[in-house]
C-alpha cells in the first residue's frame, strides 16, 4: 500500500500530528519506518558510516601489528647488543695510510655488527610505514572525519568531551570486539559491560599488550583496549 507524502508535512511536530490522517498514522504506526534523526549535523548513510569504521577498524589491527613488530625488533636489538657487550671481543688494529690516523680501530666490543645494522634499517623502515598508517590527513579524508569536522562547524551541535574506542573481551580477539563510549573510566566501563553483554561488569582494562590502564589520560580517542572483569590479562 502506498502511502502519498504529501498527507505529512515536510517537517513532523507535536502541534502538526492533529493534521495527519488517523488512519494512516495507524498504518505507519502497525509498521514503523527506519528515520533519521538530527541535532543539526548533515547527513550521513549507514553504509558509509559501515565502510568508514571498516577501515578504521582494519587500520587499529595494522596499526597494533606494526607495534608489535617494532617490540619485537627493538627487543632482539637489546639482546644483540647485550651479547656484544658482554663478549667484550678486542679489537684490531689496522694499518692506514693516513698520516693523520696510521692506525684505524676495527671491530671490537664497542663496534655494532652487521646484524644490528640490517636490523636497525628495519627498525627505520617500520617506523616510516607507521607513521603512514597514522598520518591524520588518511582520517580527514573518511565520512566519519568529514562528517565530524561539520559537526564542529555547525552552530547546532557541540562535540562532546566523551572519547570513542574499540573494545574486546579478555581472552578474545581484537576483530571480534566493538565500539564504547565514556567521558570518565567509570563511564566507559559501565558501557563496555552493556556493550560487550558482559555477564559481570567490567572492572579492569589493559592496552592490547597487557598494560594496566589506571588513568582517564592514558586512554586516548579510537585506542584498542580489552576488557576484564577483574582477571589477569589472557592473550590468545
Amino acid at each position: 500500500m502506498k502511502v502519498k507524502t504529501k498527507l505529512f508535512p515536510k517537517s513532523v511536530t507535536s502541534d502538526s500530528l492533529d493534521g495527519i490522517d488517523k488512519s494512516l498514522l495507524a498504518l505507519v504506526l502497525r509498521n514503523p519506518i527506519a528515520i533519521w534523526v538530527s541535532c543539526g549535523e548533515p547527513f550521513l548513510s549507514p553504509k558509509a558510516l559501515q565502510k568508514a569504521e571498516k577501515v578504521e577498524k582494519q587500520n587499529w589491527l595494522k596499526k597494533d601489528k606494526i607495534l608489535a613488530d617494532l617490540d619485537t625488533m627493538k627487543h632482539k636489538m637489546r639482546l644483540l647488543k647485550g651479547r656484544r657487550v658482554a663478549a667484550c671481543q678486542p679489537a684490531a688494529m689496522v694499518p692506514n695510510k693516513s698520516p693523520v690516523q696510521p692506525v684505524v680501530v676495527e671491530g671490537g666490543w664497542t663496534e655494532q655488527t652487521q646484524e644490528e645494522i640490517k636490523l636497525m634499517e628495519l627498525i627505520r623502515h617500520t617506523e616510516t610505514h607507521l607513521s603512514a598508517v597514522q598520518e591524520p590527513q588518511a582520517k580527514r579524508n573518511s565520512p566519519v572525519e568529514t562528517t565530524r569536522i561539520a559537526l564542529g562547524q555547525s552552530s547546532l551541535y557541540q562535540q562532546p568531551n566523551a572519547k570513542r574506542v574499540w573494545i574486546y573481551l579478555n581472552g578474545g580477539r581484537p576483530e571480534d570486539g566493538t565500539y564504547a563510549w565514556g567521558k570518565t573510566i567509570s563511564e566507559l566501563l559501565n558501557d563496555c559491560s552493556f556493550r560487550l553483554k558482559m555477564v559481570r561488569p567490567a572492572t579492569t582494562l589493559y592496552t592490547p599488550d597487557g598494560e594496566p590502564i589506571h588513568s582517564w589520560d592514558d586512554i586516548e580517542r579510537d585506542m584498542v583496549i580489552c576488557v576484564s572483569t577483574g582477571h589477569g590479562f589472557i592473550t590468545q
